[in-house]
């Protein structure tokens, strides 16, 4: 082979696993999922209105969010729609302070019963395209078993075709009493969930809509996933390509009518909920 041949070569071959190594980085690096604690366009509060009559004051049902100077989530006041009485939903409230460590996000809420010192409800790990892997949380993500402070939970979060498609959740109880469990998550050829753990959705395939939020699920004891869908981090889930018009669950089903968006096309509004957002 010629000397000038083979230089060439040489440089084609370099460039090429260049390239390659760029392209896995994008791919694979673990910010490539955008960070949605920072990001534009997060949902700040998202109402459900079921309750309203009981108080006098606003509820953060299901939950309202804080912002630093910067934008980010720092803070989030939350419920879960498992909490079905009225009389649950203040006392199952969680506050929870969010601390971003890179592939570990911390969510911390004060210890009431002792001196005020922050107790981690929660711990989010991500992988390396920066979706959550799982999610480890203690009994104040429980509140069914609320009371035994030594139960606790871990989900694990399972992907395809950049979707999640399944949850594991192992539960662990007093006593050593351990129980595990799998929900899929289906969905039609335009990606829009279909069903998920007793939960099933049904959508108006003539509509679109640039941005939505639902969370109209009844949650039982997967608290840890609708929280991480509370913090923007499975938006398949929240946000379909479809607007929703009908949603089933283990308690029942309601009719979605009434939806209003934005002048951007973002959803802030249906008979029974409404959506604020933070950002543009």
């Amino acid at each position: 082979m010629k000397k000038g041949n083979s230089f060439r070569i040489g440089i084609s071959a370099i460039v090429l696993l260049l390239l390659l190594n760029s392209c896995h980085k994008d791919i694979y690096s673990w910010d490539h999922f955008p960070d949605p604690l920072a990001g534009k366009n997060q949902v700040a509060e998202y109402h459900l209105t079921q309750f309203d009559q009981y108080f006098t004051q606003p509820l953060h049902y299901l939950f309202g969010k804080k912002f630093d100077h910067s934008g980010k989530v720092e803070e989030i006041i939350c419920s879960f729609t498992a909490d079905l009485l009225p009389s649950m939903v203040l006392p199952f409230q969680l506050d929870l302070h969010i601390i971003d460590k890179g592939r570990k996000v911390y969510l911390l809420t004060l210890d009431t019963i002792g001196h005020g010192a922050p107790d981690t409800s929660a711990i989010i790990y991500l992988n390396a395209e920066g979706r959550p892997d799982s999610c480890v949380g203690n009994y104040r993500l429980l509140p069914s078993i609320a009371p035994v402070k030594t139960a606790w939970e871990k989900e694990f979060y399972y992907y395809k075709d950049h979707r999640v498609f399944a949850v594991r959740t192992d539960n662990f109880f007093a006593n050593n009493f351990f129980l595990s469990s799998i929900d899929t998550i289906r969905y039609d050829r335009f990606g829009n969930p279909l069903s998920f753990a007793g939960n099933s959705y049904e959508y108006d395939y003539s509509r679109k809509a640039k941005l939505q939020f639902y969370a109209d699920d009844y949650m039982q004891n997967l608290d840890e996933f609708y929280l991480l869908q509370y913090l923007g981090y499975f938006p398949e889930i929240t946000s379909p390509p479809n607007v929703r018009t009908r949603f089933s669950t283990v308690v029942g089903s309601l009719t979605i009518t009434n939806h209003q968006f934005d002048a951007e096309g973002r959803l802030i509004y249906y008979d029974g909920a409404s959506i604020t957002w933070n950002g543009h």
